[in-house]
Order: structure tokens, then sequence, then C-alpha cells
């Protein structure tokens, strides 16, 4: 029944558009190599960002840059494993907000690239 919908939906626009359902094809094949670079640009970001953020974090909270550095000038003071689950709940929080982040400029930036693609998805969300 979705399938059918959808054959459907793509007719339709196709004739509306004045274009052949192969155009829309071409229009889907050409989108997936920019989803796919931004696919790999997105997962070097996060993944930059995280080694970021845990230094950073660990940093703020110690003084010290790694956690080598903390057991050599070994202090009483350092509660380790407060530190390490305060360093891991702040790092899984900030994974989220930069998700977020990256979720919004892939969107943004297929919608600036493709602008055939994203406004074929429009439509079709909005019959469907």
């Amino acid at each position: 029944m979705e399938n059918e919908a959808l054959i459907t939906a793509f007719e339709t626009i196709a004739d509306k558009l004045g274009i052949a359902a192969v155009e829309i094809f071409r229009i889907f094949t050409e989108v997936q190599m920019v989803k796919g670079i931004l696919t790999i640009l997105s997962l070097i970001t996060l993944i930059v960002l995280v080694y970021g953020t845990i230094r950073g974090i660990f940093k703020a909270l110690t003084g010290y840059s790694t956690y080598r550095k903390i057991v050599e000038n070994c202090d009483d003071e350092y509660d380790m494993d407060d530190i390490l689950m305060i360093t891991v709940i702040l790092t899984f929080l900030m994974i989220i907000i930069y998700a977020a982040i990256i979720v919004a400029l892939n969107t943004a930036v297929i919608r600036i690239l493709c602008p055939e693609y994203s406004a074929i998805l429009d439509i079709v969300q909005t019959l469907t």
C-alpha cells in the first residue's frame, strides 16, 4: 500500500514538474554522494570533538591533561573514580549536543547543495 502511494506520488510529481520519473531517480542518486561525504565528515568531526571534550573536561577537573600525569604526581586529594565518572557523564552530554548540531548542519547542507532533492522530499512528506 505504501509503495503504491509512493509510486503515485513520484508519478504525480514528475507529471507536475514536467520531467520523467527517471529524472527523479537521477536526483536521488546524485544526493547519495553528498550524503556519504557528509557522513564521513560528521564522524571525523564527532571523534575530534569528543577527544577534545574528554581532554578539556579532564584538565578542568584535575589541572592535568592526561591520566598518566596524575599518576606521576599522585596526590591523595584526587578521587579518580569521581573524576572519571564526571568526565564520562559530561562527555556523554556533550556528545548528544554535538550530534544534534551535526544532524542540523547535515540537513542544512543537503538543502543548500541539493535543492531539488529537498523539494521532492518535502512534497512527498506533504502528500503522505
